[in-house]
């Protein structure tokens, strides 16, 4: 009886340490991340549909990648990305769609060794969503140097994954400039190996978010005083610049006795009339986007210059009038002194939208590079170009920046 009594008491201070233990933790308020995730999902949808998809007809791989040096230090912001991640697979994943994990601090390490990092999602069965959050990882790298390479993770990560016209792939991180870790160097916007995933992936600039993210998510922490702190999360989303799945979302069709039989004498005669419905209505939505979009002439304000594309016509911007362009070109000569001479940069239609390339030099917008970029259809887009060039023989290279204001609006052509 004694004895018995002895276990009873060490369990009952044992409960009292844990309980206590966990009180002087802080807390992560969940339901302070609910308003912040319901925008984070319209983005994703709004970013994807922008680009040809539709996250709830098509299949999507889900790639869910984690900034992991700062989870011993600071593991309520680790449980608010793993929620957020959890929330998205939720609402957003469907049966048929993949998801995937990832962890990174200064490259890509392996969180799940021996385990596949990729699920299939069969069902949202409780089982089935235990089965995918246990991909999120829980710790820091062994022996972590700390810090995070944001742009040498998008590289490495993007390498892995093959065909990426189905896929998107978001960044959780406390911020989503790359933190160099001591003795190490981050890889830059600027490095080749980066470029080139530009060339077939577009990084979501937020309107409000800080330079490189794509949406800045603020949350509550609870300190064990009771004390509020207010914190924040940057997210990185990027989408395939034409998103296209392999296959889609049927309807559940129903078969009824009638259906599978022979059809009725008034189905015989209805169907026609759909028919001609479906005809006349595809006819009216060609004429209408031909009206709408193709028929419009842009105008195009270029910092003090106003241009008209019609079909086939683009504007070549270049840092001389030396250069000569075709009569369906027309030409904008950049002032300044370091300006480079010759062509640096040209802006066409492609299909409804007007894009810049970059020719020999980069696009800076909103704290991006790009190589080529899709302008605003209708309003204000305001870029760089810059790069380095040899401006004088036997002198090392410069750098040079030229501010551009564009401004697009759509007139009856």
């Amino acid at each position: 009886m004694r004895h018995r009594a002895l276990f009873v008491w060490t369990l009952l201070l044992g409960i009292t340490c844990y309980s206590q233990h966990e009180q002087k933790q802080p807390q992560l308020d969940e339901q302070s991340l609910h308003q912040a995730y319901l925008a984070l999902a319209s983005l994703i949808r709004q970013e994807v549909h922008s680009r040809g998809g539709d996250v709830g007809k098509q299949r999507v791989h889900w790639v869910l990648s984690f900034s992991t040096g700062h989870f011993a230090a600071d593991p309520t912001a680790a449980q608010a990305a793993r929620y957020l991640a959890k929330k998205l697979v939720e609402d957003l994943a469907k049966a048929g769609d993949s998801v995937s994990a990832y962890a990174w601090e200064m490259d890509v390490w392996d969180h799940l060794p021996g385990t596949s990092r990729t699920v299939v999602v069969q069902s949202k069965s409780p089982r089935d969503m235990e089965l995918i959050n246990k991909l999120w990882p829980r710790t820091p790298r062994k022996d972590t140097v700390g810090g995070h390479d944001t742009e040498r993770a998008i590289v490495e990560i993007i390498r892995t994954l093959g065909g990426v016209s189905d896929t998107v792939f978001v960044l959780f991180t406390p911020t989503a400039a790359s933190v160099a870790a001591p003795n190490t160097k981050v890889l830059g916007q600027n490095h080749p190996d980066y470029q080139s995933v530009l060339e077939h992936w577009y990084r979501v600039q937020g309107a409000t978010a800080p330079p490189g993210a794509s949406k800045q998510i603020q949350y509550r922490v609870i300190k064990p005083s009771g004390e509020i702190v207010n914190r924040t999360m940057d997210l990185v989303v990027l989408v395939p610049k034409q998103f296209i799945s392999v296959s889609s979302i049927e309807a559940p069709q129903t078969v009824t006795d009638t259906d599978a039989t022979t059809p009725t004498r008034r189905t015989r005669s209805v169907f026609p009339l759909i028919v001609l419905f479906v005809v006349v209505l595809t006819i009216l939505t060609g004429w209408f986007v031909a009206r709408n979009f193709l028929f419009m002439t842009p105008s195009i304000k270029i910092n003090s210059q106003v241009f008209f594309l019609k079909r086939n016509e683009g504007i070549v911007i270049a840092g001389t009038d030396a250069i000569t362009v075709s009569s369906e070109w027309h030409k904008l000569v950049l002032p300044g002194r370091d300006v480079p001479k010759r062509e640096l940069a040209k802006i066409r239609k492609e299909g409804t939208r007007i894009v810049m390339q970059a020719i020999d030099c980069n696009i800076r917008h909103e704290g991006i590079i790009y190589k080529q970029l899709p302008l605003k259809s209708d309003g204000l887009t305001q870029l760089e170009l810059y790069g380095n060039e040899e401006t004088r023989p036997g002198l090392p290279e410069q750098e040079w920046s030229v501010p551009i204001t564009i401004e697009i609006r759509r007139e009856r052509g």
